[in-house]
């Protein structure tokens, strides 16, 4: 896995510096973030954040590489059991939190741009760092069990561009974020961009 990471990583790098003239940005993004768990037939998903920042290079002809790193929260609806012995109700919390670092290589498809607007699309890889929080509270007392689950991930993004000035860009993006196993996150974004 190192060795697929690594491969990742300097494939971006020699790509990015090959162009000596090539506009670099920062960006930082926010949105809402959905993980989906698969192996359920009922979700106790609800709706969580993400939130990040970015560093990439404009290549030209409509393409892009960057560097992203993101964090993301999803929470599950509680859960309320009663215990046959105690007769005292059990609450149930869980929350997965991630950090991600990737790797994303874009092409802005710009024979589509429409009243200065212009779709993209993109695909990343790279390594995340997950939690999986569950902790149950009964008679005033609680108890809470982290799972850590770490490895590669991959993610499938399209988005709209729209130029606010020659240096900053507003963009919206949709990813599909795949990582841990029966998990898929669906996330939307808005982001700005500035170049420089």
């Amino acid at each position: 896995m190192k060795k697929i990471m690594t491969a990742i990583f300097a494939s971006i790098f020699v790509l990015a510096t090959a162009s000596a003239y090539a506009n670099q940005y920062v960006g930082v993004h926010l949105g809402t973030d959905y993980g989906h768990n698969t192996n359920n037939t009922v979700s106790g998903d609800k709706v969580g954040f993400k939130t990040g920042v970015t560093y990439g290079y404009v290549l030209g002809s409509g393409f892009r590489v960057e560097f992203e790193g993101s964090y993301r929260q999803t929470p599950f609806k509680s859960t309320y059991v009663t215990n046959n012995d105690t007769k005292q109700e059990v609450k149930t919390t869980r929350n997965i939190n991630s950090i991600s670092y990737l790797g994303n290589a874009y092409f802005d498809i710009n024979s589509l741009n429409t009243y200065n607007v212009t779709p993209y699309i993109g695909v990343g890889m790279g390594y995340s760092q997950h939690s999986d929080t569950n902790k149950q509270i009964a008679l005033g007392k609680s108890n809470k069990k982290t799972i850590h689950e770490n490895g590669f991930v991959y993610q499938g993004i399209v988005g709209l561009k729209f130029p606010i000035s020659d240096t900053l860009d507003l963009m919206t993006q949709y990813h599909y974020f795949v990582g841990r196993a029966h998990t898929k996150h669906h996330s939307v974004n808005f982001s700005i961009a500035k170049l420089f």
